[in-house]
């Protein structure tokens, strides 16, 4: 069983996912099928929580991004980063709304 949202697999018999509250799906969701050439990658991280805090100030940023690897990340950690790909057209609203956040001491790198 697996989130829609944030992808967590969980094992049979869970019915919800214990941190979007939304009910589980038997197959786990593809990777958003993005052109990279429409994508800049931003920054990369190790650390899931990193993930959570970049992806809701750029949900609440309304920016156009996804991550690559971010469940092979959960699966083998240290192993590949997750990185964060924004639309090319909003790479500057991204790299401002993630500025003022100095998430480096948890895994994480700009690219600059």
């Amino acid at each position: 069983m697996f989130c829609p949202q944030c992808k967590t697999e969980y094992v049979k018999g869970i019915a919800e996912c214990a941190d979007c509250k939304i009910p589980l799906v038997s197959k786990q969701p593809a990777e958003p099928d993005h052109e990279k050439g429409d994508y800049v990658g931003v920054l990369s991280t190790y650390n899931a929580a990193d993930i959570a805090i970049v992806k809701s100030i750029l949900d609440d940023a309304q920016i156009d991004y996804f991550f690559q690897g971010e469940v092979f990340n959960v699966m083998r950690p240290l192993i590949q980063p997750a990185v964060l790909f924004v639309s090319r057209e909003q790479e500057e609203e991204a790299r401002e709304a993630l500025r003022g956040i100095d998430l480096r001491y948890m895994g994480i790198s700009s690219r600059d």
